[in-house]
C-alpha cells in the first residue's frame, strides 16, 4: 500500500511527490534533492549524504525515514525531510522548503495540507506496529514561527539549541549547540492534561534518538528539565 501522505499532498498541491527513501528513487531524484537543499538549506551538507546511507541500509527498526521530493514536471521546487519515531510515537520534521514562486500559486492551506500529509504519513508508519501518533515537532528558526502557529503548533519556550553539524557532530570536534526553535503540534486525540509527557517524548526523540545525544549532558538535561514544567 502506498504511503497515504504522498496522494493527500500530491492531491492538494498539484504537484509531483516522490519519497527518496522508497524504492520509487532514482539517482536523478538525489541529484534533484541534493539541488534544492543546497539552495535552502546550504550549510546543512551532511544531509544528503545521510539520506544516500539511509537509502541502502534500513536496519533501524526503531525509525521510519521520509525524505520528499517535490517537483514540478521535471524541475525540483521543494523538500519534505522527516521521520517517524516507533519509540515515542513521534513525527520529527527536519526541512520543509517550497520555492517562492511555486508557494505564491499554490491554494490558500496548502501548508496546512503539507501538514497533514506529514501526519498521514507517520501514522501509516505507526500502524505497521499497532501504535498512533501521539504528535509532530519540528526545529524552525524563530522568524517562521508565525506560519507554524497557524497550522496548530506550540512554541516549546525552553531556549532550544540543535548539535552544530546535526547527526554528524561527532566527527567535527567538540560538541557545540546552535540556537533553534522547538514546536510540537499535539493530535486532537491526546489528552491535553499530558502535554508534559508528551513534548517531553517530543525532545527525546529528537535529541537522545536523532542527534544520539547523551541524556545527561547538561544542555539535554537543562532542556528536558524546562519542558517538564511548560503549561499548554
Amino acid at each position: 500500500m502506498q504511503d497515504p501522505g504522498l496522494a493527500h499532498l500530491s492531491g492538494a498541491t498539484g504537484l509531483d511527490i516522490v519519497d527518496l527513501i522508497s524504492d520509487d528513487a532514482t539517482a536523478e531524484h538525489l541529484l534533484q534533492l541534493q539541488m534544492i537543499h543546497g539552495t535552502f538549506f546550504g550549510s546543512y551538507t551532511n544531509v544528503v549524504p545521510e539520506i544516500q546511507q539511509f537509502q541502502v541500509d534500513k536496519s533501524d527498526v526503531s525509525v521510519t525515514r521520509h525524505a520528499w521530493l517535490v517537483s514540478d514536471g521535471d524541475t525540483a521546487v521543494g523538500e519534505i525531510i522527516f521521520h517517524t519515531s516507533h519509540n515515542y510515537k513521534i513525527g520529527v520534521i527536519h526541512f520543509v522548503a517550497m520555492r517562492e514562486d511555486v508557494r505564491q500559486q499554490l491554494k490558500l492551506g496548502w501548508f496546512n495540507s503539507l501538514i497533514e500529509a506529514v501526519v498521514l504519513s507517520v501514522q501509516f508508519d505507526l500502524q505497521r506496529d499497532g501504535s498512533s501518533l501521539s504528535a509532530l515537532i519540528a526545529e524552525i528558526p524563530f522568524e517562521d514561527l508565525p506560519r507554524w502557529e497557524r497550522v496548530g503548533f506550540k512554541h516549546l519556550n525552553v531556549d532550544y539549541v540543535e548539535p552544530q553539524h546535526g547527526r554528524s557532530w561527532k566527527l567535527h570536534g567538540d560538541l557545540t549547540f546552535s540556537p533553534m526553535t522547538a514546536v510540537l503540534k499535539c493530535l486532537p486525540t491526546q489528552d491535553t492534561q499530558f502535554f508534559n509527557s508528551i513534548a517531553l517524548n517530543a525532545l527525546n526523540a529528537f535529541l537522545v534518538e536523532h542527534y544520539d545525544l547523551d541524556s545527561e549532558h547538561p544542555e539535554v538535561q537543562r532542556m528536558l528539565n524546562a519542558v517538564s514544567l511548560l503549561t499548554e
